[in-house]
């Protein structure tokens, strides 16, 4: 695949400006090489019109637009005149058939104007300019009127009609004038000059659309010929006659013309611009002129006409002339740059004329041209000039600079040639030696030269010719140093040597070991003097030597990875002593090394800090305390105080990533000399330039899955920030595509990114434009990503994407809450259903207990009756026998009386308990007959009416536990009986009442009463209330002298019958 980007150099008038133009071909991308147009719209993508279809570029890639043969979508022709964007990121595409595509990035689609007989269409065909109102008003300057487009909320263009008619003539409505140009102002006003030169304002008011005043007309001799607005909301025009005016508009009826400037000449006015403060405008006899103080100032002139004048960001002009020249006005230094069009197209075999220029957003220049597509000139991109052409050989391995300035280049099979930076011609020296390796200038005028067979050269350049000083060193030559009168010469395997070059004397040091009096390698590839005549040595496989050369003895600085602060690798490739004594170490393979004399200390510097290389090729200095290292892999700036670094490679301009060790040069004139293995690069420092600028960034694709998702305001849409993506649980794999919008470099574009909360810190992508994540578990994530640009200026804001991967069911806390209801409710349904369970067995056990209790007690109260009763009936039987035999001994009969009467009461008392034995007696009812039945025989034929009260089948719903019916009746029995005994009353009323809380039996008398508090014991009374307290009832007894007396005894039950006061007593309400 070819490069992007070819490099070539052009030549200016003014060395430090030597810029480099990129070339974009088809084989790049390019539909074609015809280039019409180029914008740039809102999104940071550039957009470039051919003849063959419409491009969009992001720096790496072109997207290619062509017309779709049935694809009403697809753009309508191929050729293409012009475009336009807006500020809502449309491309607006004049073709070359008639008619206007506009591109919609919401849709990816386009949609096609043209005449229509109605007036849904444009008013003509082709158009003279396009523009937009600060409302976002699409105006279209046609040669029969204008035409307002508008879009409705429904993204439907609305075409609107403007026209100035003369009148009638044979009966028709005419046209007054076509329109060649139309600005807005910031007053809902449109200003167009039509072209016999008149300015008429347009009202956009929906109230008054339409309505027109013609500000300016045109004169035999005189009429406007440009306009143009500017940010403060101004209208500038020039006019035929070389005049500038304003006009200052207040309010939408209040606008005041005055005048600015004029040239001496008169020439009409083509082009204006405005810059900042600075405005320019240009004449038809191909002049630019600045306005300064209110008079036109003439900055430079050309000898074609003047075609586009464009501004730059830093206030400067870029201006295309016919015959494809270029011209470059420098406001910042006042200085004017010609570019011819073999500069500018230098080494290609075809010419073409420019088409288009355009400024991006970076400051980048883009030019269009007919045959050779774009070229490109980035002001903010370090540029190195480059030299090959005119070597006999391009592998440069030496340079060295005479007394008048020139540049001596030794190459590797090509001998010596000399550059002569002012006009920058390689000129070979013949008869040179063809290998050379290593050179110096001895400030004779002339100059030493090393071979890598071993031999030295004097060279004369007066007089041109060469004198052999070694004819065989024994080794290669690798570095000459002088310090007069001697020539130290290191080699390739010789060790060190010195000449004296007054007496001829050679020495040889000594090499290979430690003593002091030699170097310890025959390897002296690099050598250096310091301030205080210690000669440095770099040396191959043994580090580093310093000798002495005062007393002839040598230290060595060995590399041990066993001692911290020590040099770090056994080759020392350059060496150089800073302003602070610190000695810098460029090295094979460790990087840049620094020894600190003061504490003996070395440290390393590597590819891991910012070094574009860890082999070290030279180390010279520049200003700013930056050393200048190249490399095996480009070169580098580094910063001895803040250690920064910025690298730069063959994209900017470098004969090649590979540099030759011992290749370079610091000239007189500051400038810096590099060779390579493919020519050499020159440069001075301060003209190096930075980018400074934040580079804006997309992300172009988000895929789940590996399938793009689509903006919910534009499926094709970028993103640019701040967009929120909704995910279910299953998307939770997803990749993201990001670039920079900044077209300087965009290969040395770099990228960071991290996904919060899962990223603590940033990811380097370095330049790769993608990252991905997997397994994302639900939840809320956001995702950054951050560009910097060639010279690693970060846009820290970056961009941003809200990300929520929304759970399954059954991990929401919905869901949660419903499991926790679910197992709660199953919990105590589970633990209802075992109470109940439990319940139920215990009732059926208690049943079963009860029914067997029940028939216990049956045949018990049976048995008993039966046995219990036969004995006793039997036993008052004889007792009365006796009696009735014995009736003479009173004493015996008082005893057999009370034996009887004993039996007597044991007979009722029997069967009191069982009568509360029998079940079939369990009821409140059968309770309630027998006391009944008791008074009924206790108060026959006493004189005292007995009456009970309350007794009703529905206390047959009421059952006693056992104890209530033995207790209640005995309670009772004696109150009746103490009634019968002590009351004298006529009137007895038993009165029986019953409820779900409980039931009451009371028992009132009319009789004598007592008094309740003197007759607090007997008549029974403690034997009644203990018997109710057994029971768990309340016993009530109130009386007093003469008005009878009221027993009341209550039972009050729980509805799970248990009694209130804790007595375990149960009543049973039966169920019907």
């Amino acid at each position: 695949m070819k490069k992007l980007i070819l490099f070539i150099l052009v030549f200016s008038l003014v060395y430090s400006e030597e810029p480099v133009f990129e070339h974009i071909f088809l084989e790049d991308g390019l539909s074609q090489s015809y280039v019409s147009d180029i914008r740039q719209d809102i999104y940071g993508y550039l957009w470039i019109s051919t003849h063959d279809g419409l491009n969009r570029f992001d720096g790496y890639s072109f997207k290619v637009f062509r017309h779709i043969p049935g694809d009403s979508n697809s753009l309508q022709g191929n050729w293409i005149n012009s475009i336009f964007t807006d500020s809502r990121g449309r491309i607006w595409i004049k073709l070359g058939i008639g008619g206007i595509n506009i591109y919609s990035p919401e849709t990816s689609a386009f949609t096609y104007l043209n005449t229509a007989p109605d007036s849904s269409g444009l008013l003509h065909k082709t158009y003279n300019h396009i523009s937009e109102t600060p409302d976002g008003r699409i105006i279209i300057s046609t040669p029969v009127g204008l035409n307002v487009i508008d879009t409705n909320t429904e993204n439907t263009f609305i075409v609107r009609k403007m026209q100035v008619m003369s009148g009638l003539a044979n009966g028709i409505d005419t046209v007054y004038q076509g329109f060649r140009t139309s600005v807005s102002d910031n007053r809902n006003g449109l200003w167009s000059l039509t072209f016999s030169g008149d300015l008429i304002r347009f009202n956009l008011n929906d109230n008054a659309f339409g309505e027109y005043k013609i500000i300016a007309q045109s004169s035999d001799d005189n009429e406007i010929s440009t306009i143009l607005y500017d940010n403060d909301g101004n209208i500038w025009t020039g006019d035929t006659r070389g005049n500038v005016s304003v006009y200052r508009i207040f309010s939408s009826v209040d606008f005041r013309k005055q005048e600015i400037a004029g040239v001496p000449d008169h020439s009409p006015i083509v082009f204006m611009h405005r810059s900042g403060d600075s405005f320019y405008f240009s004449t038809r006899n191909n002049s630019v002129y600045k306005i300064i103080g209110g008079k036109a100032k003439k900055l430079l002139q050309t000898t074609t006409a003047i075609t586009r004048i464009i501004g730059d960001r830093r206030d400067g002009l870029w201006i295309t002339a016919a015959g494809n020249y270029l011209i470059h006005y420098d406001s910042e230094n006042k200085r004017k740059i010609f570019y011819r069009p073999e500069q500018i197209h230098n080494k290609l075999k075809m010419h073409g004329f420019l088409t288009a220029i355009y400024a991006d957003n970076s400051g980048n220049i883009w030019l269009g041209s007919s045959r050779l597509g774009i070229h490109k000139f980035s002001p903010n991109k370090a540029y190195f000039a480059y030299y090959a052409d005119g070597l006999k050989n391009s592998f440069v391995t030496s340079f060295t600079e005479s007394d008048a300035g020139n540049i001596y280049i030794g190459t590797y099979g090509g001998g010596l040639h000399v550059f002569n930076p002012q006009d920058k011609s390689i000129t070979p020296i013949e008869d040179s030696p063809d290998l050379i390796t290593a050179m110096i200038h001895t400030k004779d005028n002339n100059l030493l030269i090393g071979t890598a067979n071993g031999e030295v050269f004097n060279y004369n350049i007066s007089r041109n010719n060469f004198k052999a000083e070694i004819n065989n060193l024994g080794g290669g030559v690798r570095s000459l140093l002088f310090n007069s009168p001697y020539l130290y010469i290191g080699t390739d395997g010789a060790g060190l040597q010195r000449l004296n070059m007054q007496t001829g004397e050679l020495k040889k040091y000594t090499a290979g070991d430690t003593s002091g009096s030699g170097t310890s390698s025959i390897f002296v590839w690099s050598m250096y003097l310091d301030k205080s005549d210690f000669l440095w040595l770099g040396l191959a496989a043994s580090g580093l030597n310093n000798l002495n050369t005062a007393t002839e003895k040598f230290s060595y600085f060995l590399p041990d990875e066993n001692t911290p602060g020590t040099l770090n690798n056994q080759t020392v490739t350059a060496i150089y002593q800073d302003s602070s004594s610190k000695i810098w170490l460029g090295t094979y393979s460790g990087g840049l090394n620094v020894y600190d004399p003061e504490n003996g200390w070395f440290d390393a510097i590597t590819h891991k800090n910012g070094l574009s290389g860890n082999m070290i090729c030279t180390v010279i200095p520049g200003p700013n305390h930056n050393l200048w290292l190249s490399t095996n892999n480009g070169l580098t700036r580094f910063n001895t105080q803040t250690h920064k670094t910025r690298t730069y490679d063959m994209g900017d301009g470098l004969q090649s990533n590979e540099f030759f060790p011992g290749s370079g040069l610091l000239s007189g004139s500051g400038h810096i000399y590099l060779g390579g293995l493919n020519g050499f690069n020159v440069f001075h420092p301060d003209s190096i330039r930075s980018n400074p600028e934040p580079p804006g960034i997309l992300i172009t694709d988000f895929s789940i899955h590996n399938q793009t998702i689509q903006l919910p305001d534009g499926p094709n849409l970028p993103f640019t920030g701040n967009e929120k993506i909704n995910l279910d649980y299953t998307q939770n794999y997803i990749t993201f595509e990001f670039t920079a919008t900044d077209y300087t470099y965009p290969q040395k574009n770099r990228y960071m990114y991290r996904m919060e909360p899962i990223d603590k810190l940033w990811i380097a992508a370095e330049n790769r434009r993608f990252g991905s994540y997997s397994n994302l578990k639900p939840g809320n994530y956001t995702l950054f990503v951050k560009a910097a640009n060639n010279d690693g200026v970060w846009n820290e804001r970056g961009i941003s994407v809200t990300i929520n991967i929304e759970p399954p069911f059954w991990q929401t806390a919905w869901f949660y809450v419903l499991i926790v209801l679910f197992i709660g409710g199953s919990a105590v349904l589970f633990h209802r259903r075992r109470l109940r369970n439990k319940l139920h067995r215990a009732l059926e056990i208690e049943h079963i207990r009860e029914v067997e209790q029940t028939n216990i007690r049956s045949k018990t109260a049976r048995d008993f009756h039966d046995e219990m009763g036969h004995r006793l009936t039997r036993i008052t039987m004889l007792t009365q026998q006796i009696l009735r035999k014995e009736a003479k001994d009173s004493e015996l009969y008082k005893l057999l009386e009370q034996i009887s009467e004993n039996a007597n009461n044991l007979y009722l008392g029997t069967r009191d308990f069982i009568w509360a034995i029998d079940p079939r007696n369990d009821s409140l009812f059968e309770l309630a007959v027998r006391m009944k039945d008791f008074g009924d025989e206790l108060f026959d034929n006493t004189g005292t009416d007995f009456l009970v009260d309350g007794v009703d089948e529905s206390l047959e719903q009421i059952n006693l536990t056992m104890e209530l019916r033995r207790q209640l009746p005995l309670i009772f029995k004696e109150g009746m009986t103490n009634i019968l005994k002590h009351a004298h009353a006529a009137n007895v009323l038993l009165r029986f009442k019953a409820n779900s809380e409980g039931c009451e039996i009371s028992l009132e008398d009319d009789g004598k009463g007592f008094n309740v508090k003197v007759v607090s014991k007997g008549y029974g009374l403690n034997n009644m209330h203990t018997r109710a307290e057994k029971i768990g009832a309340v016993l009530k007894i109130s009386s007093s002298i003469t008005k009878g007396t009221i027993l009341i005894c209550m039972v009050k039950f729980t509805q799970s019958g248990v009694l209130s006061n804790g007595s375990q007593n149960r009543i049973h309400i039966k169920k019907n």
